[in-house]
């Protein structure tokens, strides 16, 4: 009973339309309705399907709309889950026999760089140099960013050391042992190389920046995947592909980290030039351009960091 209410409280205005139309029929046929009435009555009648006719279709417009935005919402569900799924196969771990050649995929075809770790000795070294390289070869424009510690934090320097200390008795790939002058030297070639690739490609766009948080891990990030390593790279690391959604996490933590870097203004030494062979005075105006001044370190500490940095030193000093 209650089902056949519903249908009548839902269909109220046609019931009404023709129990009206069949009542002036009946009405006019038995001579009782004069043409005045008639003519009202009909009025009444498609004033009734009038309303009932825009009543359906709203209903069906409306439920329409319902129907696509559930489809919409479901579509937009499913491709976050496909994502997710996707994202999940797109994360590799390697070994530090395949983290290099992971860096060098990286490095083909990328527009930028993002690089987040200790003292930069491997981008400097590898990474950087491919990088310009790929994109003089190919006259396209780089962006790359670079994050380090702050060499001038010398209790952030020596917790670096013994970090290393604590996860390796050996020394590094060169042989050279870790203390708080090296890592200084060490980011200081760093800075010294970003400056060196910007003068002599001006399509670059290059940022160093120098943190006071020391981190557990370091961040490669290129147009196409982000690798996760330690410092050393005969430890394993991750690889993240460019289609995973973490790629977009690692990006937004990285952009996150360095909002609370300190800059260093390269810009504040335009008008130093390094030239091809530069002697250690003009590296030594370059730091103190960029409010870096070497003046504790021999010059032969100063020409230390021109070789790591891949300058060639004008005239060694004795």
């Amino acid at each position: 009973m209650r089902r056949y209410a519903t249908w009548l409280q839902a269909n109220a205005d046609a019931i009404m339309a023709l129990v009206t139309a069949l009542g002036l029929c009946v009405l006019n046929f038995l001579g009782e309705a004069s043409q005045s009435t008639v003519s009202n009555g009909l009025l009444a009648v498609l004033a009734l399907l009038a309303v009932a006719l825009i009543r359906d279709r709203w209903e069906r417009e409306h439920s329409y709309l319902a129907f696509i935005q559930v489809v919409s919402r479901t579509e937009r569900l499913l491709g976050v889950v496909e994502q997710a799924l996707h994202g999940t196969s797109a994360l590799a771990v390697v070994t530090s026999d395949e983290i290099a050649e992971e860096l060098s995929r990286a490095q083909r075809d990328t527009e930028r760089w993002f690089f987040s770790g200790f003292t930069g000795s491997y981008l400097r070294e590898v990474t950087l140099p491919a990088c310009v390289d790929a994109a003089r070869r190919n006259r396209r424009r780089l962006d790359v960013t670079i994050e380090i510690i702050d060499p001038t934090n010398l209790e952030l320097c020596a917790r670096y050391v013994r970090s290393w200390s604590r996860y390796s008795l050996t020394p590094d790939t060169s042989g050279e042992e870790w203390t708080v002058a090296r890592v200084q030297r060490e980011c200081y070639a760093t800075i010294l190389a970003a400056f060196w690739h910007k003068e002599r490609y001006d399509r670059i766009d290059i940022r160093v920046k120098l943190s006071s948080i020391l981190n557990t891990y370091q961040l490669d990030l290129s147009s196409t995947a982000v690798i996760v390593t330690q410092d050393d790279l005969r430890a394993f690391g991750h690889v993240v592909r460019r289609s995973s959604v973490l790629y977009d996490f690692y990006l937004n933590q990285m952009r996150q980290t360095l909002e609370q870097a300190r800059d260093v203004p390269l810009h504040f030494a335009r008008n130093i030039i390094l030239g091809q062979r530069p002697g250690v005075g003009s590296v030594r105006n370059l730091f103190a351009a960029l409010g870096l001044r070497l003046d504790d370190l021999s010059d032969q500490n100063v020409e230390s960091i021109m070789r790591k940095a891949g300058i060639n030193v004008l005239v060694p000093s004795a």
